[in-house]
């Protein structure tokens, strides 16, 4: 557990906004950040108003065959390729940047990937952190995205254009997805 020094009147504040015998220090920083996190997430939907509306259900994820990315960041950092393979591609670079090592890359991964430079069979090496996956669908990517999130905590904001018209949950055939969580326990 990492110690984190403070200034004794940033605890002073911490101390106004505790419950007396049932908050510690962490729990009202976690209650600080919730809100901040809640405020940030009213930002963004004010700037996509259309589709904030339409929030999909990551245990219950469309068929994404066809559907294009409007708009995607990782942790507040926005892509610049917004296509479904590319993007799958250099959030593994991010990630793989983080945990250093292909055996810690391969306990969250939910696809295969290999050691080193593989251009067969559908692989594309990735240089950054010298490891290859398989291009994959739409649907397996936002499902691999929904594992990433339940495994590490991270956040995704993902807005899609081109979901089914004819599915009452997305008018217009646009929706978000937004996929954050608390990293699980290993």
């Amino acid at each position: 557990m990492p110690n984190i020094p403070i200034e004794k009147s940033t605890f002073e504040r911490l101390q106004e906004l505790a419950s007396p015998l049932v908050d510690m220090a962490d729990t009202v920083i976690n209650r600080a950040l919730d809100a901040l996190e809640d405020r940030k997430r009213k930002a963004d939907s004010k700037e996509n108003p259309a589709v904030v509306d339409n929030l999909i259900d990551p245990q219950n994820l469309p068929d994404m065959t066809r559907t294009a990315i409007m708009k995607a960041s990782m942790e507040g950092q926005s892509f610049a390729d917004l296509r479904w393979n590319p993007l799958f591609q250099e959030t593994l670079v991010r990630i793989g940047k983080r945990l250093g090592s292909i055996e810690k890359i391969r306990q969250i991964c939910p696809v295969k990937v290999v050691q080193g430079c593989r251009t067969d069979s559908g692989y594309r090496h990735l240089a950054e952190i010298d490891i290859s996956v398989r291009s994959m669908s739409g649907n397996d990517v936002c499902k691999a995205l929904v594992t990433f999130v339940q495994r590490l905590g991270i956040e995704f904001d993902i807005i899609i254009e081109g979901l089914s018209p004819e599915n009452p949950k997305f008018p217009g055939g646009k929706a978000r997805l937004h996929l954050f969580a608390r990293p699980t326990a290993k």
